[in-house]
């Protein structure tokens, strides 16, 4: 049963490539993804199935029951795609700083920090992201007398916010998997900072993508922007009591 894999990494066409190998030979493409979903069948999640793949094992690691059963349960997984033969598979992360940073493609159907409340709420999510951000695109336009690095710091959340949200409206129509706002968000940025599992999940893996940046960005520079004018005006408050006492002093 034969079973060709290309590694591809980002722009580089390889998914081009293997679909034009499939067609070809007449085989089946599987992609990333399809592992993703057929490990995610055995309770594997996806932080969790991109660690177990591409790193090896620790010694301390030989003591750890569930992860060797992580091993086995994405080995079945394995099997369960390639049964039958006949297939191209492509993608794969690609190390951009090793055992710290790659690039990893892969769709997020939930929210922030991977809450995922299942297929039936991504209309809904989409809905309520749809909202927020024209909530946010109107406090944007009555900001226009405030402060510069406000105005910026909004902007660069609404930025973010609109950029996730054009994947949460066309990327599942536009790739034939899902209709208007039913799309996942696509993250890339692959940051590995320690990797340390407990309670059946993976911390210190975070995927994300240049949205997130900006949003996150935005927020820490909103935060600053507001604490400052408060302290500002706190000052200048205390000031301008100062002064009347003052001047009320004086008239005495």
């Amino acid at each position: 049963m034969p079973i060709i894999t290309i590694s591809r990494g980002a722009f580089s066409g390889g998914q081009a490539l293997s679909e034009r190998v499939a067609s070809v030979l007449g085989y089946r493409c599987v992609s990333r993804e399809v592992l993703v979903e057929a490990s995610a069948r055995y309770g594997i999640p996806e932080a969790k199935f991109t660690e177990v793949l591409e790193t090896l094992p620790h010694w301390w690691e030989r003591w750890q029951e569930s992860l060797r059963l992580y091993r086995i349960v994405l080995q079945a997984a394995m099997c369960e795609v390639a049964q039958g033969g006949n297939l191209v598979y492509h993608g794969h992360a690609v190390p951009i700083i090793h055992k710290f940073f790659y690039i990893t493609p892969v769709e997020n159907p939930g929210i922030a920090f991977g809450m995922d409340f299942g297929p039936e709420f991504k209309t809904t999510i989409s809905i309520l992201t749809i909202v927020a951000t024209i909530g946010l695109l109107i406090y944007f336009i009555k900001l226009r007398k405030e402060d510069f690095f406000i105005r910026l710091s909004v902007a660069v959340i609404l930025g973010g916010a609109l950029g996730n949200l054009m994947d949460r409206i066309f990327y599942g129509y536009f790739y034939g998997y899902g209709t208007i706002l039913s799309g996942n968000v696509v993250d890339f940025l692959d940051l590995r900072l320690f990797g340390f599992f407990l309670l059946n999940k993976t911390f210190g893996i975070y995927i994300f993508n240049i949205a997130d940046i900006a949003i996150s960005i935005g927020v820490s520079g909103l935060l600053i922007a507001i604490t400052k004018k408060r302290r500002e005006t706190k000052q200048n408050n205390i000031a301008e009591v100062k002064n009347n006492l003052t001047t009320d002093q004086g008239e005495f």
